[in-house]
């Protein structure tokens, strides 16, 4: 892994069911994995992100929904295979100046997924 995409971890990741999204910019992303300290993310967009933005967290099962405050840690674009012309783009970001409800709410998300540690 290149030190363009090089992650940090620091905290213990944990993988996320298909049911939660993140709104990103005109973009719908996957949470890939999440934890304390920030998630890697899979857009489908192919857009250029800032350094710093928020990022909408929705789980319509749970009647979820969080504005996370986020800064890029390294980004990857990714095709989905040789024959397609569909790309994605592979985000890690760190969390950045939670509030405390903030915090509460990742940490929800990490108890909902515990049981997936990566």
């Amino acid at each position: 892994m290149s030190s363009a995409t090089r992650e940090s971890r620091r905290h213990k990741r944990y993988k996320v069911q298909e049911k939660v999204i993140a709104l990103s910019f005109n973009d719908i992303c996957r949470i890939m994995d999440i934890s304390v300290g920030g998630a890697a993310i899979k857009c489908l967009g192919r857009s250029d992100l800032p350094p710093s933005w928020s990022l909408d967290i929705l789980m319509v099962d749970e009647k979820f929904h969080a504005t996370i405050p986020v800064k890029l840690a390294w980004e990857k674009e990714v095709q989905f295979s040789p024959v397609s012309s569909i790309f994605s783009k592979c985000v890690g970001v760190q969390f950045d100046n939670l509030t405390r409800e903030n915090k509460k709410k990742i940490e929800y998300l990490i108890r909902l997924h515990e049981e997936y540690a990566a």
